[in-house]
């Protein structure tokens, strides 16, 4: 089937794709194209376009459609045990989170009488899950918890997650944790120099803090957070993983921070994309003054409701107001970094500002 394409050349092949993956507009099911002289094609949904600044071209491609879902999925064992008819199948969510030995899985309203099956697959497909969840909310409150329900394996909410040799055990109703973040978490890491002072705010049970403490033992971490349930785990996670450099504070950033921290931290990691512009005021407090890198977590849209085209800068609208925020606390900054961490909704992203603040 001829599509609509991106070209691109191998050696930027994997930023494109991520690139239109995160914008929405990569289609699905279809072999990706190679030829001799180099080049990889993109399928695009019908009508996409390029957006600005990729490093691609606009061309037109035959491409394949994937004959079958990958081995193993989860559809595909209810359509072999023929526990849900087709039409059904076609409803069920592809993606769940595992957080340790627990699955959170998405069970659409319509489905519900059948998440028996789901479960059950779910479990066949996943030798080490112990438990099924169905998620029956969205994030809430102040402490972005959600409502699940036990639907199939053990009854119990707690599970020992295991992460870039790291370990964390946790209550999954009772604290947030984003299993995605795990590669924006080694990146982090992979950044920090020795002897370095971070603070690393809604430090929830502390992954942040402890993947930093596994590979850069030489580092003084703080991490503060509000939810008290998470700050037990954080406290029990520093021991199980003799955290020695590791420090858990349960408390305000507003409050700890101006009081405790105030100019102290080389690094701050602000990893709460829906209020973290709310406490920049406090992280630019906690900033030493010589120099402070402050990795700026949010959420953007990659084009607006009813718009067609796709939004030239989506950082624009963060960078502008980490820079005002700084004028206004008598500081320089450099953006040192920008990027998208993961696909979020229909057209929204959560990335990252990585930048780096002195006082004037």
């Amino acid at each position: 089937m001829e599509l609509g394409c991106a070209k691109v050349q191998a050696k930027n092949a994997e930023s494109v794709r991520k690139a239109l993956f995160d914008r929405g507009i990569l289609a699905k099911g279809y072999r990706i194209v190679r030829d001799a002289g180099g080049f990889i094609y993109f399928p695009l949904v019908n009508g996409a376009k390029i957006p600005p600044g990729l490093k691609a071209t606009a061309a037109k491609k035959d491409f394949e459609p994937h004959q079958t879902q990958a081995k193993g999925s989860v559809k595909e064992a209810l359509a072999q045990k023929h526990a849900l008819l087709p039409e059904e199948i076609s409803k069920v969510v592809r993606s769940y989170d595992c957080v340790g030995d627990i699955a959170i899985a998405e069970i659409p309203d319509g489905l519900i009488s059948k998440q028996d099956a789901i479960a059950r697959a779910i479990m066949d497909q996943n030798g080490h899950i112990k438990v099924v969840a169905r998620k029956d909310s969205p994030m809430l409150g102040k402490f972005r918890v959600r409502k699940l329900t036990i639907i199939a394996g053990e009854n119990r909410t707690t599970t020992l997650y295991r992460e870039s040799g790291c370990s964390f055990e946790f209550d999954i109703v009772k604290v947030y944790f984003s299993v995605r973040l795990s590669h924006e978490r080694l990146r982090i890491a992979s950044l920090v120099k020795p002897k370095e002072k971070i603070l690393a705010l809604f430090a929830g049970v502390g992954p942040f803090a402890i993947v930093i403490a596994k590979r850069k033992p030489r580092t003084q971490i703080v991490g503060i957070e509000l939810n008290p349930d998470a700050v037990k785990s954080f406290q029990r996670n520093i021991i199980l993983n003799k955290s020695s450099n590791v420090k858990a504070i349960l408390g305000d950033v507003k409050k700890v921070v101006p009081e405790r921290y105030r100019g102290w931290a080389d690094r701050i990691i602000m990893p709460l994309p829906h209020s973290a512009s709310d406490f920049l005021d406090a992280a630019l407090i906690g900033a030493n003054p010589k120099g402070c890198t402050i990795h700026f977590y949010g959420f953007v849209e990659t084009k607006a409701k009813g718009e067609t085209e796709f939004h030239k800068d989506i950082y624009a609208p963060l960078v502008a107001l980490v820079k005002e925020k700084c004028r206004k606390a008598g500081m320089s900054c450099r953006i040192t970094g920008k990027r998208v961490v993961r696909p979020f909704g229909p057209y929204v992203v959560q990335v990252v500002i990585d930048f780096k603040v002195t006082k004037k």
